[in-house]
């Protein structure tokens, strides 16, 4: 990148004409105002990532970095800040007196999300996307586990329900714009570990653990939030996956079963809940996390036994019939993804806490492991991302005095072709969004100084890939 190249760059992105200073980093932009971006690495035009900005964003820690509709949502601690994405500066910031915000759902031109005010009570929030500006507030009884989920008709669905103890699930229709309480059912059943909801052909799906008497498949009418069919399984079931009319699970093996080695796949009519297909030969184990590309439902599974190990598996949705599976030697896969024909999946060797972290690539079709990359024992929690044809392995720092990491690897050998210092220390989140990776790196918690050269405030990073 020029001189000349990197002037236009801070016009682009900063909203005022910035002075270029030239140091040992690259490219840097000084200057006052919103959107300050620093232009990072002078070996672009050697690695198809260009254009790498940074603005800093002091007061905010978030959980969870998003796309939509040119802006990124920063949610976490503190509320929900707004970021434009061409420019980098803030657009708003909202919510700060939550401790949690969950990650967002949109519809309606309204940001919708969930918080928890100090004391235990979940609260609903409907924000205005072009503003900031809370259109309504809605305090709920209990908790939820999982963010929003927008349905057909503007419908915002929050589901309250307890992970690991019986208690009542309840399942929230909000509409979006104004608030309103459409509907909310509780389910007739004490329930454990309610699923977050998938909708279609006018229904809601999900399924919990009943106390005492295995799990149920639920489905509730998406305009008044009537009970239209259940389907109960002696065994756990996994979260749904709704395509078209057909409603996928995966059930672990009852007591009573004769294959105890397998979890069933199961298929059912998402309009009726009569059984359509079951297939037992997915590998025992609790669902960590599925994906469905085409005709094939993608599932990480944590194998039961001695030995914990995950186990990934590809299934043909149309027989319910295995395609491929494959050992991953991670302990709990806390990152798995699904693109074109590359499956990543990342996570900790045994013991799940302190073991290294592994990052693999399966060829999708076939299952076969194209690589395996030890990372170390110091992977930011949120863990690798495919993008723009690379995976991308985010590293926080060793020391408070060191800086974390952007690891590019190459996706179809795993070797590294680049690493990437970024200025704060601690986990960094990353979000792909088309041709642009945005990396939001932290700061560890309370560092013992902060100096120019490592500011340790949390900074916002966009990194633009080009056609080479």
């Amino acid at each position: 990148m020029t001189a000349t190249d990197g002037g236009a760059a801070a016009e682009r992105f900063g909203g005022r004409r910035r002075f270029m200073v030239l140091g040992a980093g690259g490219l840097a932009a000084v200057a006052g105002g919103v959107g300050a971006w620093r232009l990072l690495g002078g070996d672009a035009e050697q690695w198809p990532w260009e254009e790498v900005r940074a603005q800093p964003l002091d007061g905010v820690t978030p959980l969870a970095l998003n796309a939509h509709a040119g802006v990124l949502y920063l949610s976490g601690f503190g509320g929900m800040t707004a970021v434009d994405q061409s420019r980098g500066g803030k657009r708003w910031q909202a919510l700060s007196e939550f401790d949690l915000q969950s990650t967002p759902a949109f519809g309606a031109g309204v940001v919708c999300v969930t918080g928890v005010r100090t004391g235990g009570r979940t609260v609903v929030n409907g924000i205005e996307a072009s503003s900031g500006r809370v259109l309504w507030e809605r305090e709920v009884d209990g908790l939820t586990e999982h963010a929003p989920t927008p349905a057909a008709g503007d419908i915002m669905l929050v589901v309250i329900g307890k992970a690991s103890v019986a208690s009542d699930t309840v399942v929230h229709a909000f509409d979006a714009r104004s608030g309103q309480v459409r509907w909310s059912t509780k389910l007739p059943a004490k329930t454990v570990g309610p699923s977050a909801p998938v909708s279609g052909n006018g229904l809601v799906h999900l399924t919990t653990g009943v106390f005492s008497e295995g799990s149920m498949a639920w489905a509730l009418d998406l305009a008044t939030g009537a009970l239209r069919w259940k389907s109960p399984s002696e065994g756990f079931l996994g979260a749904p996956v709704l395509a078209g009319r057909e409603l996928h699970l995966t059930a672990n093996p009852s007591g009573g079963s004769a294959d105890q080695r397998h979890n069933a796949f199961v298929t059912l009519d998402a309009v009726s809940g009569k059984d359509l297909r079951r297939a037992g030969n997915l590998p025992v184990g609790t669902e960590l996390r599925v994906q469905r590309v085409g005709g094939t439902v993608s599932a990480a599974v944590r194998r039961y036994g001695d030995e914990y190990r995950t186990t990934l598996a590809a299934v043909d949705v149309s027989t319910g019939r295995l395609r491929w599976q494959a050992d991953t030697g991670i302990d709990i896969v806390r990152t798995f993804r699904v693109s074109g024909d590359t499956v990543l999946a990342g996570g900790n060797e045994p013991p799940e806490t302190t073991g290294s972290y592994l990052v693999q690539v399966f060829d999708a079709g076939t299952g076969r492991r194209r690589w395996t990359r030890d990372m170390g024992t110091h992977v930011s929690s949120e863990g690798p991302v495919l993008a723009g044809g690379t995976v991308c392995v985010p590293t926080r720092a060793k020391e408070y005095t060191d800086r974390g990491t952007l690891n590019f690897l190459d996706a179809a050998s795993g070797t590294t072709r680049r690493r990437h210092s970024l200025s704060a220390n601690g986990d960094a989140i990353t979000c792909p969004d088309g041709r642009t990776l945005y990396v939001l790196a932290m700061p560890f918690p309370d560092p013992p100084e902060k100096t120019l050269e490592n500011p340790q405030v949390p900074m916002l990073y966009a990194l633009r890939r080009g056609d080479s």
